[in-house]
């Protein structure tokens, strides 16, 4: 190689690393703010917040956290939603793989009370489920069509069909169609494309919307440990 090929490659090597360095800090900086501004938001309302990843997956059994393991949980807010119930939201990235990208999720996690069967609903359309888990959830939970909008994977066919055969089933396709949660014990989790700081309330009032609307059969032939909507 001539000097002058030589000069060409190093000053071509140091182009690349800036612009790779432009990039990282552009990011960093991204990430920052995010984590002020939903800290800021948790102040508002009086939630504790942290930036940390403070989960044990293990025993958290959703199928999200199960499907591409190494996913991990950012700016945590906890507190009490509106109805009362205690309710936790946060950033949840999940690894690239397969050629894939990373994900990255705005979940939230509230109490329902009781201990229910696992049950996990996507959208019927295959485009509209991100990410779709159903090739995770074949060989552990039932697969039940219980809607014409929606699938459901579970492990009680009675459980899924008494919940979404009912009004919730219409509510959620006719104002929430790509409306992605679970059900696993006393905990219901949504999650969503991660959204921005100043539009988390309309994830904590889809999460209140869908709790409110559980039905009436459900409470009966799954006591909680508290009592359901009237």
């Amino acid at each position: 190689m001539t000097t002058s090929a030589a000069i060409t490659a190093v000053l071509a090597t140091v182009v690349a690393l800036g612009v790779a360095a432009v990039f990282w800090r552009q990011r960093t900086d991204r990430h920052l703010l995010r984590s002020q501004q939903l800290g800021r938001l948790a102040d508002e309302v009086g939630w504790s917040f942290t930036t940390d990843d403070v989960f044990n997956y293990g025993a958290m059994p959703f199928a999200l956290f199960e499907w591409r393991p190494g996913g991990r949980a950012s700016n945590v807010l906890v507190g009490a939603a509106g109805d009362g119930r205690a309710v936790c939201a946060f950033d949840f990235r999940i690894p690239a793989r397969d050629g894939e990208g990373p994900l990255r999720l705005t979940c939230v996690i509230s109490d329902v009370g009781g201990s229910w069967p696992r049950l996990v609903v996507q959208p019927r359309d295959r485009a509209a489920r991100w990410p779709s888990l159903d090739v995770a959830l074949l060989d552990r939970l039932e697969t039940v069509e219980a809607h014409d909008g929606f699938r459901a994977w579970t492990d009680d066919e009675f459980f899924a069909r008494t919940f979404l055969d009912s009004p919730l089933g219409d509510w959620l396709e006719a104002e929430w169609p790509t409306a992605q949660f679970e059900i696993s014990g006393a905990l219901l989790l949504l999650w969503f494309p991660q959204r921005s700081p100043r539009k988390l309330h309309e994830s904590l009032r889809a999460s209140e919307a869908l709790r409110s609307r559980i039905p009436s059969e459900v409470w009966a032939h799954y006591p909680a440990d508290r009592s359901g909507p009237a």
